[in-house]
């Protein structure tokens, strides 16, 4: 199974209007998530598992699990293999809590954040991206990283800083 990444993006895009800047009610998403499985005709997970998968999440990663659920809704039966072998931990809700640079705000004004976003699910998910061989998706992924570029930067800066305080130890001696 393969996922045109485009076809993700047009479905987050609506996601991300539907979600609005308000709240994603927690019962409402865990609501979300097992009807996606008992749609699919799959165990969904039980009460107590996504009480205790989703305890941590704070409003912002509840949000994230919004809009991967509505991504799981678009893809429907292609999902339904998947979410037998029981990955919707990971690539639901440990990934909508693992990218918490991805804020609604970013995602709404960054195309490069929400790919970001749909390419980390489908990895979590083991989907292919159409028209891509693993090591593309890998690579697309990589450069889309943003909590990479954040470090990178973060980094540059360290260093900046200490350049300049060493060229301002420098004057001062002399």
């Amino acid at each position: 199974m393969s996922v045109e990444v485009d076809a993700l993006l047009h479905v987050l895009r609506a996601a991300l209007v539907e979600v609005g800047g308000g709240e994603a009610p927690p019962l409402l998403v865990r609501a979300r998530l097992a009807d996606l499985h008992r749609d699919l005709g799959v165990d969904a997970p039980s009460h107590d598992a996504l009480d205790d998968a989703t305890a941590f999440l704070d409003d912002e990663a509840w949000r994230r699990l919004w809009l991967l659920v509505a991504l799981g809704e678009a893809l429907g039966e292609a999902l339904r293999e998947t979410l037998r072998a029981g990955v919707w931990r990971s690539a639901f809700v440990e990934l909508a809590d693992d990218l918490d640079l991805l804020t609604l705000e970013l995602l709404r004004d960054t195309h490069a954040r929400r790919e970001e976003l749909c390419r980390n699910w489908l990895m979590r998910l083991g989907v292919a991206v159409t028209g891509e061989t693993p090591e593309e998706s890998v690579a697309a992924l990589e450069r889309l990283d943003y909590a990479r570029l954040v470090a990178r930067v973060d980094a540059a800066r360290a260093r900046a800083d200490e350049r300049l305080a060493y060229l301002r130890k420098l004057q001062a001696d002399r």
